[in-house]
């Protein structure tokens, strides 16, 4: 009877618990799961192949099918990027119950438990996991990063070893730089482990590290067969280079990833929670505990600047290094999982203020993330439609019809609406030369032609300084359309 009692409580909580992560999912991430525009939503917006362009020569498979199962059932981009912000709260709160699953004790005292959630949750919805929600195929990469933990969890903690191939491999095609998500929660789940010897702990990180060089192996072959059969050329994967010198550069791409916001959040905040991290070993007296933590940080590092070595151009963007950001996540864990029951009480609630105080400053910043793409993008649409509303005007006006268009900008640069700082949720789209086209293209609903800018129109426009839109910013040329962008 106790049993039955004891098993209908824990359903309960269970339950509670990921009830609890589902609501305060949709609460930070509200704005991003509805439908949100980025300039590269405006490039599947204006291109009916951009799947095939884009995402098929990129190895994603998945987007590119995606994209085009919905073009050919004729379902609009709003709906299909709306599902996937669905899917994307979905799967990321399971990641973070499969992950607090996986660490939690059952012996835990209350605050040890909400330590440890709360470290889960911030490996999970991390600083730079942010940027995952900004494209239309956000599901897809999240659903790549939920395959990527269960794909650890069955290595380490249930001893698998084929299905964790399977996983990572469908993983890796989802979206190639989610791999150090694996690499990073399988090095945590091992550093975890108190009851597994040394020579046990090494011949798990031969496992995985076997599974990634397969993965990416796979993914690399997978990239370059597609683009055999599409008769296109690989832009990205450049293979080794005897011109670099791989050491400094892993140096080099490690130190800007752990600098590198993207005006995300706070340049600080990461050296911050790790500094205070190894103060709080010390004060718990777990000094034996911080060559761990040091390791799997390093790792998460590591992962995450070490793959883009192979790229024909190295660089680095936030959502390819989420394991970095997951490293604030890591600090709870492992703080957490370093307090034993007989520890002083004042201990505990040290490390649960600290765990709190993370929280609330990645809960800010993703709300406020939140309300900057939504504030953008009311003020962009209206910008984009006073464009096209005055280009329609003079085809109408003049029987004429819009075939090209050349953009310039103005004296001082305003690359986002509001002062906004500039990330890829708030950048104006008009700003960018790969979707400035697309942009005013969609909302005139006409193919247009970009053109080189005019020498003297250039100078014209470099010497105006606009705050606002006026219909001064655009010349018109018989068929071609000359705009500054303010």
């Amino acid at each position: 009877m106790k049993e039955k009692i004891k098993s209908e409580y824990k359903e309960k909580e269970n339950f509670l618990i990921f009830f609890s992560i589902l609501i305060v999912s949709i609460i930070l991430c509200f704005n991003f799961i509805r439908f949100h525009t980025v300039p590269d939503t405006y490039c599947i917006l204006a291109s009916e192949d951009y799947y095939s362009k884009v995402f098929f020569v990129n190895g994603r498979l998945v987007t590119g099918t995606y994209l085009y199962i919905g073009q050919l059932l004729n379902i609009p981009v709003v709906v299909l990027a709306t599902i996937m912000g669905i899917i994307s709260i979905v799967f990321l709160t399971l990641s973070v119950y499969i992950l607090y699953d996986v660490i939690k004790n059952e012996k835990d005292s209350v605050i040890i438990k909400i330590i440890k959630l709360l470290g889960a949750y911030l490996f999970i919805f991390n600083p730079l996991s942010i940027e995952h929600f900004a494209y239309v195929e956000s599901g897809i990469i999240i659903f790549g990063k939920f395959l990527c933990i269960l794909a650890a969890k069955k290595l380490i903690i249930d001893k698998r070893k084929i299905i964790p191939f399977i996983l990572v491999i469908i993983a890796g095609i989802c979206y190639q730089g989610i791999l150090n998500v694996f690499i990073t929660t399988s090095v945590l789940f091992i550093v975890l482990q108190k009851d597994k010897k040394l020579k046990q702990k090494f011949w798990q990180l031969v496992w995985v590290g076997l599974i990634s060089l397969i993965t990416l192996i796979v993914v690399i072959l997978t990239v370059k067969s597609v683009n055999n059969l599409l008769g296109t050329v690989d832009s990205r994967i450049g293979g080794l280079n005897s011109n670099r010198n791989y050491i400094l550069l892993a140096l080099s791409v490690s130190k800007s990833a752990m600098e590198a916001t993207w005006n995300l959040f706070s340049k600080y905040f990461i050296p911050t929670v790790i500094v205070v991290s190894i103060i709080l070993f010390i004060t718990l007296m777990r000094c034996k505990n911080i060559l761990n933590y040091l390791f799997v940080v390093l790792v998460a590092i590591l992962s995450c600047s070490i793959p883009p070595l192979l790229g024909k151009y190295i660089s680095i963007e936030a959502r390819i290094i989420t394991s970095v950001g997951s490293i604030i996540g890591i600090s709870l864990i492992i703080l957490g999982n370093s307090i034993l029951e007989n520890d002083k009480n004042y201990k505990k609630i040290i490390v649960l203020i600290f765990a709190i105080i993370i929280f609330g400053i990645n809960s800010f910043n993703y709300i406020n993330n939140g309300i900057m793409i939504y504030n953008s993008n009311k003020l962009e649409e209206e910008y984009l439609q006073n464009i096209a509303d005055v280009i329609k005007q003079y085809e109408e006006a003049n029987k004429i019809k819009i075939n090209n268009i050349a953009f310039y900008y103005d004296k001082e640069n305003e690359y986002t609406f509001l002062n906004y700082p500039n990330n890829s949720f708030t950048i104006k789209s008009i700003y960018t030369t790969y979707a400035r086209r697309d942009s005013v293209q969609y909302f005139l609903n006409e193919k247009l032609t970009e053109v080189n800018p005019r020498k003297d129109i250039f100078i014209y426009f470099r010497n105006k300084n606009w705050t606002s839109f006026s219909k001064e910013q655009l010349i018109f040329e018989n068929d071609t359309v000359h705009i500054c962008a303010y």
